[in-house]
């Protein structure tokens, strides 16, 4: 028997049965000792990172993270979109930051990027299994792939080069500029829409 005060934490409940299924080497994989479990997080909030600007990981490997982790009872999962090396999440309104800026990766690894609809998707599938989807956009620093995207972000008028190191920090928006301002409300406005 499962109880819980919410669905939520019935969830959380089902999630320590699966973890006391026997594994298919034991004796009996179809029994399950008795046990008595009294439960609760001790952390409301109690997370992982996963790094996508630097490497990103297709939909589908994002799922299996999700699936992985909700056997941690991990309830927040902070997706890393953008930085330096890539910028992983499509914003309409400025579509070269995935075109351009979503091409590489780190050290070689292959670029690419979430559509609004894919990243909506997963928002959905984190949310059924109760996991709330945490975007990063890493501003005003850590900003090469937007940078390399569009040439009015820079000070000089000029795109900087792809970049596709592992060192970071050496990139920034400029701040107090009309464009940096307009460009800023439409990735925070288009993220927050995609992310309740």
């Amino acid at each position: 028997r499962i109880g819980a005060a919410t669905a939520t934490g019935a969830f959380w409940g089902a999630q320590t049965l699966r973890q006391l299924v026997p594994t298919a080497g034991a004796d009996d994989p179809l029994t399950i000792e008795a046990v008595r479990i009294q439960d609760y997080p001790r952390f409301a909030y109690r997370g992982a990172m996963l790094d996508v600007a630097r490497h990103f990981f297709p939909p589908a490997d994002i799922r299996r993270f999700i699936d992985a982790i909700v056997l941690l009872k991990i309830n927040h999962l902070h997706l890393h979109l953008t930085d330096d090396q890539g910028w992983r999440i499509e914003i309409e309104s400025w579509p070269e930051l995935t075109r351009i800026g979503g091409s590489t990766g780190s050290d070689g690894s292959p670029g690419g990027y979430y559509t609004q609809d894919e990243y909506r998707a997963l928002v959905d599938y984190a949310a059924e299994r109760h996991i709330t989807i945490v975007p990063e956009i890493d501003v005003p620093g850590h900003t090469n792939a937007a940078l390399a995207s569009y040439p009015e972000l820079n000070p000089d008028g000029v795109a900087k080069e792809l970049y596709t190191g592992r060192k970071v920090g050496f990139s920034s928006l400029m701040t107090g500029d009309a464009t940096t301002d307009r460009f800023l409300r439409d990735v925070v406005r288009e993220v927050a829409a995609l992310t309740p």
